[in-house]
């Protein structure tokens, strides 16, 4: 379908188009521009000046001279190489060398060969290939030749190896030869090369100046294919950058890579100048400059910009962080004005990092807080979360808490989740001694618990905790707990500080200064609370004397010197030296055993006492009070259980198979001992062990029956004994009926020679065979001359001539044959050997007359004795 002028193969009708001029149709062409990359991984396939496209942005990484692919790795024989003999080389990913990809030898045959040829116009310099041979050693080689001589051959099974040489500069041919002897296919029969390396030189231009299009230009990149990897400002080997994750190259949408950035150490200080990169931007100077570093007056390697303690005093000083509290403030009393984050320190009490109402209201109420310490209220959020009111609060009509646990309700149900009134109080008030009231009784004027705390109390000035010069602590508190976590963190505390806009906020303080929130240090941090006194720092309780000089830092009443815990005031003793103090030490001995469940948590060496004796089981010789010292006792805490004969963790009181032998101990003959479970004849002996278990006399190897003392054998194998069977060789024949009850094969014996009827070849011992006896069972008979069912002995007519036996005899004719019958000369019915007269007329007589009366000796005398000599004989061999 295409003119010859246009057709770049006019002569084949399969393709118009061939890019490369190889003679190779484009649709059937693996490579159709011939740069030696496949197709298939080719971004430019009809540009034979380029083929890679590291980051996929449609620009070739370079143009230039094709590379060399030496390493198969297109899937195909690449461009340039050829095949020939009697089977072609192909491309494999079974086989391989290296890579995924190795080139194979054709399947030949006895006496033929397979080549791979590469002609190649090289540099001078090294080349070298890898192979691997699988043949007959000695017979099968693969041979390599150069520019058509020789230069190496290798054969045998799994043999593999290098092949290396110099080139001269010029053009050169490659022959990989498989050749194969005249007999004998040995292995695989197989041949590979790989990794073809040639000294050629390539000219390429670089179009596209970041490869993996991470913003550093190649040039600058440590590996420029790679976008997870940048430059390496300092030199020393260490990328300035390591991305981890998906990268999307070329903008797609779709992520190119994958980046695993524990392959690669990254560089924490690009420049080199020792200062880490997040810190020099941190503190402002340039990452990338080794000349400029970050201010560090005290030489600490801690920027000024970010150093809590410039002068490096060891503690931290609340006066240097910037930001300060407009009212100018001493909250914690170090004659320094505070700043915000010192001031947040110092409403902090507990250093819990967030501020209660109490903390607030003590800081900014002008009292001390001793007179409100144990009286505030206790209510819950949804959460369950604890929140401090005002006890006066309660039952003032107006609900404080989330829940409404501080006013009496009136629920039907007498609770929360009833629907309609039903006049009946239903909050209740617990009092100190453990009674309770109704909450409509508390601050009623009337002290109803026996201590009186269902009233509130007035500070010392005559004021409650919810009087209005100091309820606007309660207020601020509400308005600014953003978290709803009924305390102030510091951002919150910023916040109260500084709004500028919404309720509560016209009198915010640092609204005018347009501050930025420094963000609270964290918890740990250490605040110099006596920034002039040499000999101080901290001031732990708050009591305005430093912890150096007071004798009970955490104040509670437990000397430093006698306190476990001297800072702590809810704790002072640690029994155990866990570092937990007692009070909250669920463990108080520290022998593994919690407080709730040790009889003697006091003491490390006791902690339980089984049998209630007062003695702890550590020291009593027989816990379970069984009798049964506990050395002895399997199980030593029960007293119901001392042994476990099998050792299954059932105490046999309890086990119901105490030997665990699979056999209920009231049916086990040998309750302990697993080896035993019966004993059949009684004797004492288990039946594992018995010899002779029905004591039989026969040995149970022997016995068919070993507990059957009435059986011991079972001849035909039907499952019943031989005494009890009555047919012993199931021939179907009744021992009393059997002639061989003992033998399936004989049952008769009809002769009585003990031979039986099946195996006897003269069952009726009558001296003629059964095969030759008509009657093989009657001793009496064994011939049938005339054949008509009677035997002979019996048959008056032996040969059926119709003359007796005996008138045969008496007349001198063979009995036994047919033909031979006397002669009646003148028909009287008498033989003419025995006839005496001629019974015939008288004119009978004279026409032919008798030549002779009576017996004639002859020939037929001489037959009747013949036979009757014969007869006698017969006779006697029966008779013997």
């Amino acid at each position: 379908g295409c003119p010859d002028d246009e057709d770049d193969l006019p002569n084949d009708d399969s393709d118009c188009v061939d890019t490369d001029g190889d003679g190779l149709g484009d649709s059937s062409d693996p490579d159709d521009d011939g740069d030696g990359v496949m197709d298939g991984d080719d971004p430019f396939p009809l540009d034979g000046t380029a083929w890679a496209d590291n980051d996929g942005d449609g620009i070739p990484d370079f143009n230039g001279d094709p590379p060399f692919m030496g390493n198969f790795e297109g899937g195909g024989i690449p461009s340039g190489w050829t095949t020939f003999g009697d089977a072609e080389w192909f491309v494999q990913s079974n086989t391989v060398i290296n890579g995924s990809f190795s080139a194979q030898s054709g399947d030949i045959n006895d006496a033929e060969t397979s080549s791979l040829e590469l002609s190649y116009d090289t540099n001078a310099g090294p080349y070298s290939f890898a192979f691997y041979t699988d043949s007959e050693m000695n017979w099968d080689y693969l041979r390599f030749y150069l520019d058509g001589s020789l230069v190496n051959s290798w054969s045998g099974p799994a043999n593999g190896g290098i092949q290396s040489g110099t080139l001269t500069a010029g053009y050169h041919t490659f022959e990989w030869m498989y050749y194969k002897d005249f007999s004998i296919s040995s292995y695989s029969d197989t041949v590979w090369i790989d990794d073809v390396t040639l000294p050629i030189s390539q000219t390429w231009v670089n179009n596209d100046t970041d490869d993996d299009n991470d913003g550093v230009m190649d040039e600058y990149d440590m590996d420029p294919n790679d976008p997870c990897v940048a430059q390496d400002t300092d030199g020393d080997g260490a990328p300035d950058w390591v991305v981890s994750g998906g990268v999307d190259m070329n903008g797609d949408g779709v992520d190119d890579v994958d980046c695993d950035a524990s392959g690669w150490y990254e560089d924490w200080d690009d420049d080199g100048d020792g200062w880490s990169d997040d810190i020099e931007w941190l503190c402002g100077s340039d990452d990338l400059n080794a000349s400029d570093i970050p201010v560090d007056m005290d030489y600490d390697w801690v920027c000024d910009a970010l150093d809590d303690d410039l002068d490096n005093d060891g503690v931290l000083n609340p006066t240097e962080c910037d930001v300060y509290f407009i009212d100018l403030d001493d909250l914690d009393v170090n004659g320094i004005v505070d700043c915000l984050v010192d001031n947040f320190n110092a409403v902090d009490s507990n250093d819990d990092g967030e501020t209660s109402w109490l903390e607030l209201f003590i800081n900014f109420g002008g009292s001390t807080g001793d007179a409100f310490e144990e009286h505030f209220f206790i209510c819950h959020d949804t959460n369950g979360t604890e929140i401090e009111i005002p006890f006066e609060w309660v039952n003032d009509g107006m609900e404080d808490c989330p829940n409404g646990e501080d006013e009496p309700q009136d629920w039907m149900g007498g609770g929360e989740n009833g629907t309609e009134p039903d006049g009946v109080t239903d909050n209740w008030f617990d009092c100190a001694d453990g009674t309770n009231i109704s909450m409509d009784m508390v601050n009623d004027g009337f002290d109803d618990c026996s201590d009186g705390e269902d009233e509130h109390h007035e500070d010392e000035f005559g004021a409650g905790l919810s009087e209005e010069e100091f309820n606007w602590t309660w207020e601020y508190l509400m308005m600014f707990d953003a978290d709803n976590s009924s305390t102030i963190g510091f951002d919150e505390y910023w916040e109260l500080n500084n709004c500028d806009a919404g309720p509560g906020c016209e009198d915010g303080y640092l609204d005018e200064l347009g501050l930025e929130n420094p963000g609270w240090p964290g918890e740990d941090t250490v605040w110099d609370m006596f920034p002039y006194d040499g000999s101080e720092a901290y001031d732990n309780d708050g009591d305005g004397t430093g912890d150096n000089a007071d004798n009970d830092d955490d104040n509670d009443g437990v000397t430093d010197a006698l306190d476990e815990f001297p800072f702590d005031s809810t704790e002072w003793e640690d029994l155990d030296g866990d570092g937990i103090g007692d009070n909250s030490d669920n463990d108080t001995d520290g022998d593994g055993i919690p407080n709730d469940v040790d009889q003697f948590d006091t003491d490390p060496d006791a902690s339980s006492d089984n049998d209630g004796d007062g003695a702890d089981d550590e020291s009593d010789t027989d816990d379970d009070n069984d009798g049964v010292p506990d050395v002895s006792d399997w199980a030593p805490n029960d007293a119901s259980e001392w042994n476990d004969n099998d050792g299954d963790g059932i105490g046999d009181n309890a086990d119901t198979d105490d030997d665990n032998d699979g056999e209920a101990d009231f049916e086990d003959a040998f309750p302990l001992d697993a080896t035993e479970t019966a004993d059949a004849d009684g004797d004492g002996l288990g039946d594992g062990s018995d010899p002779d278990d029905d004591n039989d006399g026969i040995p149970d190897g022997l016995d068919a029956f070993p507990m059957d003392p009435n059986e011991s054998r079972d001849l035909d194998g039907d499952g019943i004994g031989d005494n009890a069977d009555s047919d012993m060789d199931e021939d179907g024949v009744s021992n009393s009926d059997d002639a061989f009850p003992q033998n399936s094969a004989e049952w008769d014996d009809t002769d009585g020679d003990n031979i039986g009827d099946n195996a006897d070849p003269d069952q009726d011992g009558d001296g003629e065979l059964n095969a030759d006896d008509p009657w093989p069972l009657d001793p009496t008979e064994w011939d049938d001359t005339d054949g008509d069912g009677i035997g002979d002995n019996a048959d008056t007519d032996d040969d059926g001539d119709g003359y007796t036996d005996s008138d045969e005899a008496a007349c001198g004719t063979d009995s036994k044959k047919l033909s031979s019958t006397p002669s009646d000369f003148d028909g009287d019915g008498d033989c003419d050997a025995i006839d005496t007269s001629d019974s015939r007329s008288e004119a009978a007589k004279g026409e032919n007359a008798q030549p002779e009366l009576g017996f004639t000796p002859g020939f037929p005398s001489v037959l009747a004795a013949i036979s009757l000599l014969g007869a006698a004989m017969l006779g006697r061999r029966k008779d013997d």
